[in-house]
């Protein structure tokens, strides 16, 4: 199974719920059907299904739905918005554990420049291309979990619980710096098919 939100392109929120509000009920509760029935491979789907189209659909009668179709488009945003709120989260913890010197300040400048190459490239893909998908790679989810251990353990080192601090920076800085090298490389590879 595969995420097909990655397939549509990126658009405001005012824009979704313009789209949204402009459908018939009729056409909203086919939209509503289609994205149940895919989960379904083909023979698999029943009629007594069509109940989970119809309790997604009910939303569409009520008198709160250009409400709730704004939520629904302010959600569907997650997708674009996701991966920048955890860089956020992991930079935040590294300047602070930079300020307290937990860590050197040369290993929060891997962090934050391997961040600032990735977010740079899709900056560059989402405005001067037609690529709009990014998925991260085996590379990047290693690299972002090592990250996250090595903060926590130079949190605990902090506090004087005896962890393996040193062992698992060294492994955070060469996952990171590895993780960066890859990124570029597909990055790369990614705006040169855009171009041609």
């Amino acid at each position: 199974m595969r995420d097909v939100r990655y397939a549509q392109p990126w658009r405001s929120a005012d824009d979704a719920y313009k789209r949204t509000m402009s459908q018939t009920h009729d056409q909203m509760y086919q939209a509503f059907y289609a994205n149940i029935r895919r989960y379904f491979p083909p023979g698999t789907w029943k009629p007594e299904y069509e109940q989970y189209a119809r309790i997604l659909y009910a939303p569409t009668l009520s008198g709160d739905w250009p409400r709730l179709a704004m939520v629904r488009a302010i959600y569907q945003q997650i997708t674009y918005l996701d991966p920048v709120v955890d860089k956020i989260l992991l930079a935040t913890i590294y300047l602070s554990l930079g300020f307290a010197g937990a860590i050197p300040w040369w290993m929060v400048g891997i962090v934050f420049g391997r961040d600032l190459l990735i977010l740079s490239m899709v900056a560059w893909g989402l405005l001067f291309t037609s690529v709009r998908r990014f998925p991260p790679s085996i590379w990047g989810k290693i690299s972002t979990f090592l990250q996250i251990l090595a903060a926590l353990l130079a949190m605990g080192d902090r506090y004087g619980i005896a962890v393996p601090k040193a062992a698992t920076l060294w492994l955070m800085i060469a996952a990171t710096i590895w993780s960066g090298i890859h990124y570029a490389w597909r990055g790369l590879q990614l705006l040169r098919k855009a171009k041609s």
